[in-house]
């Protein structure tokens, strides 16, 4: 008698779901320059196969199948933080944590939570496992929702899973994996390169720019828009000032929280379901909207554990195992929303609380997208600045604020920060540096990004 009798076929598909989703990825054996190319990518699309296959059958796993196989793949990360990272060793010998005792999740919370701002502090060789092939470090840098640049290293095992989150997410939203889809800005994002096709938001403002791209719109007719909320606002201003009309099968929107107002506009003008996906630079997808409901985030078990402490959002991310990210306050806050979904799958279900960017208005009508300027900054400029802050004061002045992390390094980050804006937008509007000791927090307790009077 064969396993498969005697569990019977879905209890089997169950049984080996689970291994897949637990285990390390199949091409991790083949991912080295010994190998040729075309049996790296034959290991990987065998690992995209079953792990698509695998989050298929999840789609009926119980709150408590989550739990254990969150359990096993969090013990794993500790133990192998904790073995193998200078700084995640030397914490758990200070605090008496032991991981490889890691039973539950209440011996998580024996681990402080680290900031951003500790990170920063912390030099990168005692945050990088010393036992992963330096091949997998992928170099990165992001300022998050906190105006704190960061560089930090993802691993090439856990960029090729969000790869399958992104197609998750297609999944849920009843899209194929072969729909044609567009994608408004986003260059940085690698789950998303080879995808679609691929637009500058910032190319868009030229009038001949956006003829070519409304050919090429029209011929190609997509059905998936991706972007931020802020790029998306400025797509359907063109369409609607150029009279550009087109359906949409669905949108898409990251990075950034999506007010009712455009949802309701974007809904209506391209006849579009709009969903949601959440994550972070450093942490990969932390919620997918399943389109049942507003905003109905589900949380992503197979790739973090995800809490929320005094209402901020905390993640240990569970595939990263170049530089482990345990306990993470990515700088968003969220809650718990107790509510059953009707998608039926018994994920959690939270929400984010606004995490708005925009754009840079001038008063030719043009705007530039935020999130460029702090992109260039943190990449350039992560190990000179602590925190910043951008401010706009009507169409023709705007503020660049900042905290460096040294006295010495003002006049170069003003020197070359006002040849980057000059380089971008010339004499637009008027930019002015102003170093700062204190950020003013709004109601909501959350130092903003970007301020607009």
């Amino acid at each position: 008698m064969n396993l498969i009798n005697l569990l019977g076929k879905q209890k089997f598909n169950k049984f080996l779901a689970v291994k897949i989703i637990t285990a390390p990825l199949f091409s991790i054996e083949y991912n080295h320059r010994i190998f040729p190319n075309i049996i790296r990518k034959r290991a990987s699309k065998i690992d995209e196969s079953l792990q698509q296959w695998a989050l298929a059958q999840a789609d009926f796993f119980s709150e408590s199948d989550w739990r254990d196989i969150q359990l096993k793949k969090l013990k794993n990360i500790l133990v192998h933080a904790g073995h193998n990272v200078f700084y995640w060793r030397d914490l758990f010998k200070k605090i008496n944590f032991n991981p490889e005792n890691f039973r539950d999740f209440c011996d998580l919370q024996k681990i402080p939570i680290i900031t951003r701002g500790e990170i920063k502090k912390i030099s990168p060789k005692n945050l990088l496992a010393q036992n992963i092939n330096p091949d997998r470090a992928v170099e990165q840098f992001t300022s998050s929702s906190t105006g704190e640049p960061l560089r930090i290293f993802q691993d090439e095992n856990d960029l090729f899973l969000r790869r399958i989150c992104t197609y998750e997410t297609y999944r849920w939203m009843n899209v194929s994996v072969d729909a044609k889809i567009c994608i408004f800005g986003l260059e940085s994002a690698r789950n998303l390169q080879g995808l679609g096709i691929h637009i500058s938001i910032i190319d868009m403002e030229s009038v001949k720019f956006r003829e070519r791209v409304y050919r090429n719109f029209l011929a190609y007719s997509p059905q998936l828009l991706i972007g931020t909320p802020a790029h998306l606002d400025r797509v359907l201003y063109f369409f609607q000032k150029d009279g550009i009309s087109l359906k949409i099968e669905s949108i898409i929107y990251v990075g950034e929280s999506m007010t009712t107002n455009l949802r309701r506009h974007l809904s209506d003008f391209f006849s579009s379901k709009i969903f949601s996906a959440y994550g972070a630079r450093e942490v990969s997808p932390l919620g997918i909207d399943c389109g049942n409901s507003e905003q109905n985030l589900h949380i992503v078990p197979w790739m973090n554990y995800l809490e929320i402490v005094e209402g901020k959002i905390i993640v240990t991310n569970l595939r990263n195992m170049v530089m482990p990210f345990i306990r993470y306050e990515v700088g968003d806050y969220g809650s718990w929303r107790n509510v059953n979904c009707q998608c039926g799958r018994q994920l959690p279900i939270f929400e984010v609380e606004g995490r708005i960017l925009g754009n840079i208005d001038f008063s030719d009508g043009t705007s530039y997208p935020v999130n460029h300027i702090l992109a260039y900054f943190a990449a350039h400029y992560y190990q000179e600045i602590e925190r910043m802050q951008i401010e706009q004061n009507g169409l023709s002045n705007l503020i660049f604020r900042y905290k460096p992390v040294r006295p010495s390094a003002i006049s170069n980050i003003e020197k070359m920060g006002i040849e980057y804006f000059n380089g971008i937008w010339g004499d637009k509007i008027k930019v002015s540096f102003e170093v700062a000791d204190y950020f003013t927090s709004n109601q909501n307790g959350k130092i903003p990004i970007f301020i607009k009077n």
